[in-house]
């Protein structure tokens, strides 16, 4: 009777140890979740694991770094995480080169309080053997790239494993990965952004593409990602775990953002541009005629988490919004080969930041000048003020000054969380001339050169000296030097 007691005690001690931890064993005929972020590809291996069933990465011989990417199950608070409990998984490197990279971390989790990785295990695996990797969860163990361990461990959005050992081709095994803790999962709140700006994927995965990569310049600004399409195949992004999850608080009081570029004329070839899914219903965002104007310019495209701007294709909106499991973003927008950049995906509740460029600052009476909206945080409903009692409400107007004088602009920008002014004093120059006076030319262009408009100066003093105005045949030759000018 002891005896079935103890061994009773003991399955009781095993199972809360089992249901304290968190696992991916790979046994349930799928990938649990997991993903890959790099120039590879994954998928359920059968019959290789550790033992069964396994992770498979993939690897090409150049490229991006490969990363096994974590499912939301193993994310959000680890602060009940003590020195003694650890991150565990089993590798195996599977290659016949032996020439290793020189990166050296195995594990990093990052979140809004920091970057961690884990570098104190062995960087070069022995190839082609199981090894077994074991990573305490005690921050004298860990590199901090930025932040503190109290606040990395707080709120942890990306955790991801190494999966590229060697430069050359290989497969990366992965199996039995383990937390021995259970994670408290975090609703979705804003602010969650991906920008690129730390050069890497940040956890973003690519179905059916061509190349991807991150490019250092050209962003909205500074880095973004490039995606090539694939011919024959829909081009998708499918978003990392900290965008997935318990959207109900996002409920009426967030927007999806995402900037996007095209080298090609777009057009809505696909059903939506977005699409969210869980296990209680899918919703999108139909593609429609607002993607030609990311031809060869940016363009965000700003979405209410609303029930009145999304589409729900199954089951009801609330139900779909506790649970959503995923997050695609199409990329790919026309018939032809085309490159798509992409920037700043946010989950966002900021206000607009109100801001305007223009193509002239300083012109003649009648003159036009064509102003553009350069606000962030997508702002719907513009109110410019342009000095001479006149308006718009256009997002980029073209308005003419018919008189002379100094001009204020303002722009007052609205979006779904607030407003924001921005007013630039004596902003727009208008300097009186007599388009039929060879001399009043003359004079403008020596206004034009006080000012320090180049340009114009010599465009003006040219037109004076074309009409015979001597004066200004002698200036001319005074401003090509100081100009440059032709």
């Amino acid at each position: 009777m002891f005896r079935k007691v103890l061994i009773l005690l003991a399955f009781c001690v095993l199972l809360s140890i089992l249901n304290s931890q968190m696992l991916s064993d790979f046994e349930g005929g799928d990938v649990d979740g997991w993903r890959s972020e790099g120039d590879g590809y994954y998928e359920l291996s059968v019959g290789l694991g550790n033992p069964g069933d396994c992770l498979k990465v993939h690897d090409y011989a150049t490229g991006s770094m490969n990363y096994a990417i974590a499912p939301l199950k193993f994310t959000g608070d680890w602060s009940n995480a003590i020195s003694t409990d650890s991150l565990y998984f089993d590798l195996k490197v599977v290659t016949s080169v032996s020439s290793y990279v020189s990166t050296q971390w195995i594990f990093e989790i990052s979140g809004p309080g920091g970057k961690a990785q884990f570098t104190h295990l062995a960087p070069d695996p022995p190839l082609n053997v199981w090894t077994s990797y074991s990573a305490e969860l005690d921050s004298l163990q860990w590199t901090i790239i930025e932040g503190n361990w109290i606040a990395i461990l707080a709120d942890i959005d990306l955790f991801r494993v190494r999966a590229e050992y060697i430069s050359g081709d290989e497969y990366v095994l992965l199996d039995n990965i383990l937390l021995s803790i259970i994670p408290i999962i975090q609703p979705v709140i804003p602010l969650v952004i991906t920008d690129f700006e730390d050069g890497t994927f940040d956890g973003w995965f690519f179905e059916d593409t061509g190349s991807v990569t991150i490019e250092n310049s050209g962003g909205n600004p500074g880095k973004c990602c490039e995606i090539d399409d694939e011919a024959g195949v829909l081009s998708q992004a499918i978003a990392p775990p900290k965008f997935t999850g318990d959207w109900t608080q996002l409920d009426e009081a967030a927007v999806f953002m995402v900037d996007l570029k095209t080298n090609q004329e777009a057009l809505a070839f696909s059903d939506y541009l977005i699409k969210i899914s869980g296990p209680y219903g899918e919703a999108i965002i139909p593609m429609d005629e607002s993607l030609g104007e990311t031809y060869n310019k940016w363009k965000t495209f700003s979405f209410l988490i609303s029930e009145t701007v999304w589409t729900v294709n199954s089951r009801s909106w609330d139900s779909l919004l506790t649970n959503v499991e995923e997050v695609r973003l199409v990329t790919e927008y026309s018939n032809n080969l085309d490159v798509v950049r992409m920037d700043n995906v946010r989950i966002s509740n900021d206000k607009p930041v109100a801001d305007f460029t223009s193509d002239e600052v300083y012109i003649c009476p009648g003159g036009s000048v064509q102003f553009e909206d350069t606000s962030v945080y997508a702002p719907f409903e513009w109110l410019w003020d342009f000095g001479d009692e006149q308006t718009s409400t256009e997002e980029d107007p073209l308005h003419i000054y018919e008189d002379s004088g100094f001009y204020d602009v303002q722009l007052i920008v609205t979006n779904h969380f607030g407003t924001d002014t921005l007013l630039v004093e004596s902003y727009l120059k208008a300097i009186a001339h007599n388009p039929d006076d060879a001399k009043v030319y003359y004079n403008c262009g020596i206004a034009y050169g006080k000012l320090g408009h180049s340009e114009k100066d010599l465009e003006y003093t040219k037109k004076a000296a074309e009409l015979g105005f001597k004066p200004a045949r002698d200036y001319l030759k005074e401003i090509k030097e100081k100009w440059n000018g032709d």
